[in-house]
């Protein structure tokens, strides 16, 4: 679509981004012909650095604990962040009276050495997963499922053993994960009721979604199809379908995926 855009309309900008590309497509070609391509260089040191303070509210950070974080994340700032935010939450580094960011003291040399092995995003937020309590992670987990933004009363939905007497705490832990940095809020308040919600990255949500069995990705999105049948007006035809398909309920994706044809065959005959 994008390329057939590109061809036919000569006044008009596409932004677009997307992962770095290893084997280029043939209208991947005929979109950089066209195009001025932005690379997004790796952070420099210097940025690693900055992004630690920012990080840790530090004012200095020791030497050994900035060349960590440099080699393992590579320059990627999602990867950084994440590293520096995870090391935070399990107490393996700590800032001192004098505003330094270092290693904890009670570390010793083979746990530091340990925690430099296999070092990936997706076992990054695995870990920061594992550090939160059983409620926290069904939230992070069930919200996977839904993807990447996500309905809250949907999300509480899905939180099938919490009581309605705990309804009020929900918010709260909402809160707690969007502090984490795990989920966000653009645009929001705390005075405004929590409506919304998303990932803070997409390789957050792909992590942890990834991270459940296949038997549970079923029976989750088998759960969110049904809500958004019985809830119009929360979702389009197409996402119910695409639940439906993924809980392996095809009879009901296809009538859903017909339906969505149906949809947009009579919108683009109404503006005719």
């Amino acid at each position: 679509m994008t390329s057939l855009l590109g061809r036919r309309l000569k006044n008009v900008v596409i932004l677009a981004a997307s992962r770095p590309i290893q084997d280029l497509k043939d209208f991947m070609r005929v979109l950089m012909e066209k195009s001025e391509i932005i690379q997004l260089k790796q952070l420099s040191d210097e940025d690693v650095r900055h992004l630690i303070l920012l990080a840790t509210k530090s004012k200095l950070i020791a030497p050994d604990l900035l060349v960590f974080i440099q080699r393992h994340s590579n320059g990627n700032p999602l990867f950084a962040k994440q590293l520096i935010l995870s090391l935070s939450s399990n107490s393996s580094i700590l800032v001192d009276t004098q505003g330094q960011c270092k290693f904890s003291p009670t570390k010793s040399e083979e746990e530091k050495q340990s925690v430099s092995i296999s070092f990936t995003i997706e076992s990054v937020v695995m870990s920061r997963l594992d550090q939160l309590d059983v409620v926290q992670q069904k939230i992070l987990k069930m919200a996977s499922v839904i993807g990447f933004y996500v309905n809250a009363k949907l999300l509480f939905h899905l939180l099938d053993d919490i009581s309605s007497e705990n309804e009020q705490f929900f918010p709260s832990q909402l809160f707690q994960l969007i502090d984490l940095e795990l989920l966000d809020a653009p645009s929001y308040s705390k005075n405004q009721e929590l409506h919304s919600i998303q990932f803070r990255h997409i390789l957050i949500s792909e992590a942890i979604y990834n991270s459940l069995s296949f038997a549970t990705r079923r029976e989750v999105h088998g759960k969110i199809a049904n809500w958004m049948k019985n809830n119009s007006g929360f979702s389009s035809s197409t996402t119910v379908a695409y639940h439906f398909e993924k809980a392996e309920h095809f009879a009901e994706s296809v009538e859903f995926y017909e339906f969505a044809g149906i949809q947009a065959f009579q919108c683009g005959s109404s503006s005719q």
